[in-house]
């Protein structure tokens, strides 16, 4: 990874540094699977992974209260936007988490 990534990650509670990026078109993914992508460019990959094997496909973007379009890749750029990045991520999966939860609660209520 990135030596910005790395120290990004660090500075997040994350040790990076033995981690190994390998092509999303080697991981073995079906209908129940869901892509999430930060931006349009990991989109087109995305939605062309999900055209071979029927896996849905989202925009991290889409989860965040408000909305936001995408997530900008920090990829090449300072240590500043990787920090900022890592946070968003973490707004976004707790809005995700707490989207979940309604939707289970909703579930659970129609169950009874």
């Amino acid at each position: 990874p990135e030596e910005n990534a790395l120290r990004a990650a660090l500075l997040h509670g994350n040790d990076l540094s033995k981690h190994m990026s390998r092509s999303i078109f080697n991981v073995p993914l079906n209908s129940s699977d869901c892509l999430v992508a930060m931006d349009p460019s990991h989109l087109s990959i995305a939605l062309s992974v999900a055209k071979n094997n029927g896996c849905q496909v989202t925009m991290m973007g889409l989860w965040k209260q408000p909305t936001v379009i995408y997530i900008p890749d920090p990829y090449g750029k300072p240590l500043k936007s990787f920090i900022e990045c890592f946070n968003l991520i973490d707004i976004v999966l707790i809005d995700l988490s707490v989207s979940l939860m309604k939707v289970k609660n909703i579930d659970s209520n129609q169950n009874q």
